[in-house]
């Protein structure tokens, strides 16, 4: 309902990930893992050249199959159902937390090393209205400039037929902070007090205010469009949907780009396997992910 559920639903080739490094390898892997997947349970993909998009989630998935009555509750909600069932405790002998927004959090609780810190980044997606969605035909992505941390915009035509354009990258002042105007105390000051942002922020200023300026102008944004579809107008796209991107950040003001694992010590916090940080793209990996986590559980635990 968060990070995953709020993807382009692009499932990546993994061109643009260091050789050899985890996030390559799973994203090959993971990327094969899902067509097989997808081809097996009979669920819709699209090839439409660099990238495929939309992995629906369990939940998506329900929805457009109409299943009646379908909603996730929370544990107030349970008490209210069954009264006599308790969500609060679960016991367990082994514990695999894969936290998102929340992985770090989660990890110091079982004394794990504060570092890496999540700073939430929101990415804001516009869309093509329909009459205009001729003008994209599969995947436009452009060529990744290694001196600024994020990718840029590019085109993402969906499996409904709709279009996404985007997303920017602008600091969220709530991990869970899907609109401009979402704020939480807690997540916004551990955002700006962080050291290690402040030398993100220095290292990417001017990048960083034009991403804001962009937020708020359609205008603005529409000229990064344009440098690839020119004919494109501000009457031809609406603002569509967000995602905040659980972004793992070390002090020095470095973005994590890799995949990180990690576990507590101690008779109960060895116990514990953390995913610190799954950042894009983490949807094509998570099959690869899996495996992984499956082997070094087995590993660490004995199992």
């Amino acid at each position: 309902t968060h990070q995953s559920g709020h993807n382009s639903g692009v499932i990546h080739s993994g061109i643009y990930y260091t050789p050899g490094s985890l996030k390559a390898r799973l994203c090959v892997r993971g990327a094969s893992l899902l067509y097989e997947y997808c081809d097996s349970k009979g669920i819709p993909y699209k090839q439409c050249g660099k990238e495929i998009p939309r992995l629906q989630a369990l939940y998506e998935r329900g929805l457009q199959n109409n299943v009646p009555g379908l909603q996730i509750i929370n544990a107030k909600q349970i008490r209210e159902k069954e009264p006599y069932c308790r969500g609060e405790e679960v016991y367990c002998k082994y514990v695999l937390t894969c936290g998102g927004l929340f992985s770090d959090r989660l990890s110091q609780i079982s004394g794990c090393n504060p570092e890496p810190r999540i700073v939430p980044f929101r990415g804001d997606y516009l869309v093509l209205k329909p009459e205009k969605c001729y003008l994209v035909k599969g995947n436009i992505y452009p060529v990744p400039n290694p001196r600024f941390p994020f990718l840029g915009v590019h085109f993402t035509p969906r499996m409904d037929g709709n279009v996404w354009l985007g997303p920017n990258a602008v600091l969220a002042f709530k991990r869970e902070g899907y609109k401009l105007c979402d704020f939480n105390t807690r997540d916004f000051t551990e955002a700006v007090t962080y050291s290690g942002l402040h030398k993100l922020v220095l290292k990417n200023l001017v990048y960083g205010m034009g991403e804001m300026y962009r937020a708020f102008s359609l205008k603005a944004q529409l000229k990064e469009l344009q440098k690839f579809i020119p004919e494109l107008s501000v009457s031809d796209i609406v603002r569509g949907p967000s995602g905040v991107r659980a972004q793992a950040l070390d002090r020095d003001g470095n973005l994590v780009d890799d995949f990180v694992f990690d576990g507590g010590s101690g008779d109960i916090a060895s116990r514990i396997l953390h995913v610190r940080n799954a950042p894009s793209p983490a949807a094509t990996s998570s099959l690869a992910i899996a495996e992984m986590i499956t082997s070094e559980a087995e590993e660490r635990f004995g199992l």
